[in-house]
């Protein structure tokens, strides 16, 4: 078979891999009769194409490798199927409902620990024995207090007291979906606990070259400064940034900066070439070689590294042999080699961006670089290299982060010198103090200016208006549709205006028509006091915020996913001592032009510099906004009646209210419900569950009933009626 041949034959297993997502299904759904159809369907589809394009394309590679390029499509399919991870008869997730509340488990560590949000250190654990039972295995996902758990190394053997749970389904449209990133790690259960006697032994491993090169930056830089240049060199899943700088950094648009990749792959090797320049060939190889097993042992085995990685032996090698190495084709053996060793990398993020990258500066560099031959090549660089990145990365980040760094480009172009003068002083120092970690704190603090000055720039970036930029959810057909023209423009230059063209209106206009025509209001799966949200062809009123946590994880990533920038209206319903401070979260994010608040103190309004005109909200007091129509009606909590195309909501926080004469839909806590007549036919709680007394009383009345701890969030539209997150009948 011909190189042409054998490329078609590789993009096909790869395509194949990818299309299990195109239809939308989820890793952790196993119905054979849809993985069949799809299998069947690029056998056939290669049969098609085995018989068309021999006679419109004339170099064509010859039928017969289309059809083979069909058979490996439907075999990728199947082979992800196989190797999608499912819990054994054995696994702790099995067990979980018969083990007793606290349990003490055995196992050993796989990861590097590291802090989560709640600053509480977490890692993976190969479970060895669950109280006296040695037969019960898998993994668990484990959190335990950070001051237990700040010495833990990787392949540790631990003993832990504590909680074992089963991971939630996502309940929220637009969240996060931490159930399903577990179980794509193969990972069916959790674990809350602490240590249950302090380990002694710590097993050799990369963690002793990662702690040296940490003290080093940390002795020369202080904190956070050493961690973020630790993080450049090692990337941010092996070094405990702080997740404030993490945040500015992703909000910035340099995420790739803090991850480990084939950018800093590059720097160390040109390091490497340029030190060892005055020794032979094969020497030089074999240094470079050397040295990149060091990287690789600093920051695991990470898809982005693994790739920059291989790419760089293959130039290593192409050096020893004196032939000239193809970047396109070198690139697409290396993604279909680490895919076959692990398919369900095809759905990493890691994984897409750093061959999205690549493929992206290799075709599109040179021409940007002709297009600016006007400018000095420096700075035609300069500029030619963050274009590329960010238009190579801009659809994938568009799918799964729902929004944009408005600025990036221009913080590439500008902070790029600077942080790739940060990364290689990071290395040097990193290499030096693996050996001298005196050394190495030494050249670290030349560089302590450098990092300082990156730090307040992209502080500063992200506090200009407009920095993020919520431009909503795509779907993966949008995504490769946007890969397709990006390609054909690189294959067609002359047309790129038009294509480019295309492309915006693919992707923007079918987001601007929903906005613009869509009527729906959502209630959220929260803890404690509802939160609402109210749509209305492109107005939008929130009612409530929640706490800090439930802003940022819930609140805002609903609002991105819908393409929301901008509340027309907010109301925040508060009781005694019950000031929402996730308030200060949301207009940050967001512009709120008004917000009314129900608070009988001062100092409970809410007043933020991000949030233009507060004002209180009285009892039986109505705020129109287009079709909607919000009047307020008290009680211990607050409560507002809603009026939307004939539909009347009733929204209650707390007790001593009564539900109006014609409402339709409750909204309530789920803790006791309001005084006065059962009318409505529709009750939604938000809580895990209902009392037995309330449930009683819902039903006696034959009220539908939701709750979001089972439902997950509830979403009415006009034409669609009630649908829920969680596919589970109401009740």
């Amino acid at each position: 078979m011909t190189r042409q041949g054998w490329a078609v034959v590789f993009t096909a297993y790869i395509i194949g891999l990818l299309s299990t997502g195109i239809l939308r299904f989820e890793l952790k759904t196993l119905s054979f009769p849809l993985w069949l159809s799809l299998a069947l369907g690029w056998m056939v589809l290669g049969m098609i194409l085995g018989f068309i394009i021999p006679k419109f394309w004339g170099k064509s590679p010859p039928w017969r490798v289309w059809m083979v390029a069909g058979l490996t499509a439907a075999v990728g399919v199947f082979y992800l199927y196989v190797r999608i991870p499912q819990p054994t008869t054995q696994d702790i997730s099995q067990f979980v409902p018969q083990l007793p509340e606290e349990v003490i488990v055995t196992g050993t560590i796989l990861n590097s620990p590291s802090l989560n949000r709640q600053q509480r250190i977490r890692f993976i654990l190969q479970v060895q024995q669950v109280a006296d039972n040695a037969e019960i295995g898998g993994k668990l996902y484990v959190t335990i207090p950070s001051d237990q758990g700040k010495n833990l190394v990787s392949r540790q053997r631990v003993q832990l007291i504590g909680n074992l749970y089963l991971p939630q389904p996502q309940k929220n449209p637009g969240g996060f979906d931490f159930r399903e990133y577990l179980h794509n790690e193969g990972v069916f259960a959790g674990f809350y606990g602490q240590l249950a006697a302090q380990p002694t032994e710590k097993p050799l491993g990369g963690w002793v070259l990662r702690q040296r090169v940490l003290e080093a930056h940390q002795r020369g830089l202080g904190s956070p400064a050493g961690e973020l240049v630790s993080g450049m060199v090692m990337g941010r899943r092996v070094v405990n940034l702080p997740y404030t700088l993490q945040d500015q950094f992703i909000q910035a648009g340099l995420a790739h900066t803090l991850a480990a990749s084939g950018f800093h792959v590059s720097l160390l090797l040109g390091v490497v070439m340029g030190i060892t320049q005055r020794l032979r060939t094969r020497q030089r190889v074999g240094v470079g070689v050397g040295v990149l097993l060091v990287y690789l042992s600093l920051t695991g085995l990470q898809p982005s590294v693994l790739r920059a990685s291989l790419m760089g032996v293959a130039a290593l090698l192409a050096l020893l042999v004196e032939r000239r190495v193809r970047p396109l084709g070198l690139l697409l053996v290396i993604a279909t080699g680490l895919l076959l060793v692990n398919p369900l990398w095809v759905a990493s993020l890691s994984f897409q961006m750093s061959f999205g990258v690549t493929f992206g500066l290799v075709v599109t560099v040179p021409a940007m670089m002709k297009r600016l031959d006007w400018l000095p090549p420096t700075i035609a660089g300069l500029l030619a290299i963050p274009w590329a990145a960010s238009l190579w990365t801009l659809p994938l980040l568009w799918l799964n982060f729902n929004v944009l760094a408005t600025y990036s480009i221009a913080v590439n172009a500008l902070l790029m010198p600077l942080v790739s003068l940060v990364s290689l002083g990071g290395m040097v120092s990193g290499m030096v103090g693996v050996v001298w970690v005196w050394g190495g704190s030494l050249i670290a603090r030349l560089f302590y200016y450098p990092t300082q000055f990156v730090i307040q720039m992209v502080s500063l970036m992200v506090q200009l208006p407009g920095s993020a930029l919520a431009v909503g959810s795509l779907h993966l057909v949008q995504v490769l549709s946007l890969y397709g023209l990006f390609l054909l423009v690189w294959r067609v230059s002359s047309y790129g205006w038009v294509l480019g063209g295309v492309a915006v209106v693919l992707a923007i206009a079918p987001i601007l028509y929903n906005n613009a025509t869509l009527t729906q209001i959502t209630v959220l799966a929260t803890a404690g006091r509802p939160i609402v949200i109210v749509q209305d062809q492109g107005k939008v009123t929130l009612i409530n915020a929640g706490d800090g946590d439930t802003a940022n994880y819930t609140v805002i990533p609903f609002l991105a996913s819908q393409a929301i920038n901008r509340l027309a209206l907010a109301i925040a319903l508060t009781g005694e001592n019950a000031r929402q401070t996730g308030w200060t979260e949301i207009s940050d994010n967001f512009a709120i032009p008004t917000l009314l608040h129900t608070a009988r103190s001062p100092e409970a309004a809410f007043k933020t510099p991000k949030i233009g005109e507060v004002q209180p909200f009285p009892v039986n007091q109505t705020a129109t906004l287009g079709e909607l129509q919000v009047t307020s009606l008290g009680g211990n909590g607050g409560g507002l009646q809603l009026q939307l195309q004939g539909k009347t909501w009733g929204v209650v926080t707390g007790e001593g209210w009564e539900f109006p004469q014609t409402g339709d839909v409750l909204v309530f806590a789920g803790e006791t419900l309001p005084k006065g007549e059962m009318k409505m036919k529709i009750a939604i709680a938000v809580s895990p569950t209902l009392s037995p007394e309330t449930q009683q009383t819902l039903t006696q009345h034959n009220i539908q009933t939701y709750i979001t701890g089972q439902h997950g969030a509830i979403q009415w539209t006009p034409d669609g009626g009630f649908r829920t997150m969680l596919k589970e009948s109401r009740r």
